[in-house]
């Protein structure tokens, strides 16, 4: 029995044959089973004419198809879920992407806000470094002012005396101008101390640190520090010359410092120059004791500091690792020896 939704398909063709207006047809329909269930068969029409050419009697085929539209319709069922699978996975992707785009800002930010924090610290540990400086030149330029004074004084005098000859201005001169010049080559050191570098460049490491411990000389020897600087040859690398030589002038000032808190009596540096394997090395060492196994671990973490809070902020050795190793590729590590300790800075090698 056709199923009631598909009767008019019954009544289309047969009445537009019976009329002689359809030739042939086809349709794929319902029907239902006498168990009551429903079934699809392809019913296909042909007319037949008789001599005359008028419709005489037709021809019907009934094909079942159910198993093909059984399996048209789970395919049309699968389909239809696995759009909605689609659609829901790339709506989770889409929220996905959303956070990650929002995760992704906000470590972006994250990021520039701590490469803000960490230029602050490098301009705040500068400035702490060019005040000590500021009273290492007060401390160097006390004595030669003080000499030269002397020596126009003594001119006065000698003049006043009636000793005074051409022989003797030409020596006072000279050793006026001695003093004069070690006074300026005090402030070109310190001038260039404080030079801003936009572009790495490549520079000689000995003249770096020969140049770093002669503008720490006032504190060192007001402390009978003893400081050896041995040189390999003269070794070159690329990267900031000012931000190097602040490094070199942490390591030298966290050995002074142990000096001073431990009391060391024949308080020495030893600074090596050399090559290793092809690549440039220094080597800064003490021999203040050596640094606790117990913070060894701790000592390159940003605020981590065993003078505390009133005599150390805890980021010098934090902005040496950071420089040496984020901005000119290198590597800072320390190690404890017999006498002190011994802190190791390893570069690449530069084009030369």
């Amino acid at each position: 029995m056709t199923h009631p939704e598909d009767v008019d398909l019954d009544l289309f063709p047969f009445r537009k044959m019976a009329a002689g207006e359809l030739q042939n047809y086809s349709v794929e329909k319902r029907f239902v089973h006498k168990e009551g269930r429903h079934v699809w068969a392809r019913l296909t029409l042909s007319l037949v004419r008789d001599a005359h050419g008028q419709p005489d009697y037709e021809i019907a085929i009934v094909e079942d198809i159910t198993r093909r539209k059984e399996a048209e319709e789970a395919l049309r069922k699968a389909k239809a879920e696995l759009e909605l699978r689609v659609r829901e996975r790339t709506r989770e992707l889409e929220q996905a992407y959303a956070a990650l785009e929002r995760e992704t800002g906000q470590r972006l930010a994250a990021v520039e806000d701590l490469r803000e924090k960490e230029q602050l610290l490098v301009r705040q540990t500068r400035l702490a470094a060019m005040g000590e400086m500021l009273g290492n030149i007060a401390h160097q330029w006390r004595q030669p002012l003080n000499i030269l004074g002397l020596l126009i004084q003594q001119l006065q005098l000698t003049y006043d005396m009636g000793k005074f000859s051409g022989e003797f201005l030409k020596d006072e001169v000279a050793r006026a101008m001695d003093l004069i010049r070690h006074m300026s080559e005090t402030i070109t050191d310190f001038k260039d101390f404080l030079k801003e570098e936009k572009e790495p460049q490549e520079f000689s490491v000995n003249s770096v640190v020969v140049t770093t411990v002669k503008l720490l000389e006032t504190p060192l020897k007001a402390m009978n520090v003893e400081v050896e600087i041995s040189q390999s040859g003269e070794l070159f690398i690329t990267g900031h010359r000012n931000e190097f030589s602040h490094v070199i002038m942490n390591l030298v000032t966290n050995a002074h410092d142990a000096f001073r808190e431990r009391n060391v009596g024949s308080a020495r540096i030893v600074i090596r120059i050399f090559k290793e394997d092809g690549k440039p090395v220094v080597t800064v060492a003490d021999n203040a004791g050596g640094i606790p196994e117990e913070i060894m671990g701790r000592i390159f973490e940003p605020y981590f500091t065993t003078k505390g809070h009133e005599k150390g902020t805890g980021i010098g050795l934090y902005m040496s690792k950071n420089i040496v190793e984020k901005s000119m590729g290198g590597r800072l590590s320390v190690r404890n020896t017999e006498d002190g300790a011994e802190f190791r800075l390893c570069f690449p090698a530069a084009s030369r």
